[in-house]
């Protein structure tokens, strides 16, 4: 549902993937089956992290900006995730 490209990850947050024709896809895609948040190496495509996210995140509803992800999520939180060290 969102995607940020940086210039070493993929950003990817939203639902699980069960395929389209399984019963798990429709409770998936309404947000049921909770979220996820993936930083992929764009190197290699490998998976360099993971985060469980409360809630789906809104459609293009995520932004990097000043060294920090912002994300505006379905339940009306928006969540911002970053590293406060200097």
């Amino acid at each position: 549902r969102a995607l940020v490209l940086t210039g070493e990850h993929l950003l990817a947050a939203g639902p699980p993937n069960f395929g389209n024709s399984s019963p798990e896809a429709f409770s998936s895609y309404k947000g049921k089956r909770g979220a996820k948040l993936l930083a992929v190496a764009v190197a290699d495509g490998a998976i360099k992290s993971e985060l469980e996210l409360p809630a789906s995140p809104v459609l293009d509803g995520m932004a990097a900006a000043g060294g920090r992800l912002y994300l505006s999520l379905k339940d009306g939180t928006v969540i911002c995730l970053g590293n406060d060290e200097k």
